[in-house]
């Protein structure tokens, strides 16, 4: 019997050395995972799953930072980011990432959309390499360029936020908020690396944005707080807030942005209320459809524009000539620039 019992026995350890054997090659063998779960699961890099190729970028991609809940805000975002807000999301903190993948090896060139800073200015870094700082923003863009031979494993980049002297607005206001914010970040866009984007990286940036309102033909928008829906506000720079029945524009220039879902409009009407300015060109996509014009408590009517939408895509673009501040002509303590106020735009067919 002992033969027998050494035997079980001998067998018993023989199973438990390869269980254990087998446990430690689970454990310690490279796991060949995708990068996306690598960064999320394993380097607790990702603030969110993105998703098997969530981290994936194509030329001509925007990747919005808004709080809508379209966008898949938050499968590029890595730690330094604040929570997201109405069209942007604050980095907190010194220092803030994001991480995409991209498989082309050329140089390449990459336009980060963002507001007004709160800290004192920022270096950015990509795998490491300097590519821009806070002084190269212009027109609220950064453009940075880089090669894609300098991708880590699985074609991957690491975009990084060097941010100097965040601050937190309970120390400079009657604010609450403790929260040491530095770069308000809109959105990012890949592009090739060509003369065009290089000098026109605004426009097409501009054009290829998805973040516009979406509409159709027989839609009036309204720029009142009066008649404004909720969530349908197309301005972009260039506006004042809203008041009870128009917004003025606040600059020498101020912009609109617009998707038609189905059928291009002929017509555009814009309501304008009184101005100030000595008189406004307007334009859509770049094409000039008036110059000086001087029409006020009334409808100007845009037409002939057709062919310079772009994907569906419109921009409405005013330029005003002499705008003026209340405060230099009046008793009036409004420092704004004032042009004109827009009431309404209405698209419609002839």
């Amino acid at each position: 019997m002992n033969w027998k019992s050494n035997f079980a026995l001998s067998a018993t350890y023989l199973v438990c050395f390869i269980l254990i054997a087998a446990y430690l090659c689970v454990l310690f063998a490279p796991l060949d995972v995708c990068i996306e779960y690598k960064l999320y699961y394993i380097d607790k890099a990702l603030v969110e799953w993105p998703g098997y190729g969530g981290l994936h970028c194509e030329f001509g991609d925007e990747i919005s930072m808004s709080a809508s809940p379209n966008d898949k805000t938050d499968r590029h975002a890595g730690h330094g980011w604040s929570n997201r807000e109405a069209g942007f999301r604050w980095s907190e903190g010194e220092q803030a990432h994001l991480y995409f993948t991209t498989p082309y090896k050329d140089k390449m060139l990459i336009a980060i959309k963002m507001g007004e800073l709160l800290c004192t200015g920022f270096d950015l870094y990509i795998n490491d390499e300097r590519a821009g700082c806070s002084a190269d923003v212009k027109n609220g863009i950064l453009l940075c360029e880089f090669l894609g031979e300098s991708a880590y494993e699985d074609n991957l980049f690491d975009v990084r936020f060097d941010i100097h002297n965040p601050i937190r607005p309970c120390d400079v206001s009657d604010s609450t908020d403790t929260r040491e914010l530095g770069i308000p970040l809109i959105s990012f866009m890949l592009l090739e690396n060509t003369l065009e984007n290089r000098l026109n990286c605004y426009e097409v940036y501009d054009l290829l944005s998805n973040d516009r309102l979406e509409c159709n033909i027989g839609d009036t928008i309204y720029l009142g707080r009066n008649l404004a829906a909720p969530g349908q506000d197309p301005c972009g720079n260039g506006w004042s807030g809203s008041e009870n029945d128009f917004r003025w524009t606040d600059g020498k220039m101020a912009y609109a942005y617009f998707r038609f879902a189905d059928e291009i409009p002929q017509k555009i009407m814009i309501e304008v209320g009184n101005t100030l300015c000595a008189s406004y060109d307007i334009a859509i996509n770049g094409c000039v459809l008036i110059e000086g014009c001087n029409v006020k408590n009334s409808t100007v009517e845009l037409t002939g524009f057709a062919e310079a939408i772009v994907n569906h895509s419109a921009r409405l673009e005013i330029s005003i000539n002499d705008p003026q501040r209340p405060c230099d002509i009046s008793d009036s303590t409004d420092a704004r620039w004032l042009g004109l106020q827009v009431v309404s735009i209405r698209f419609a067919d002839y």
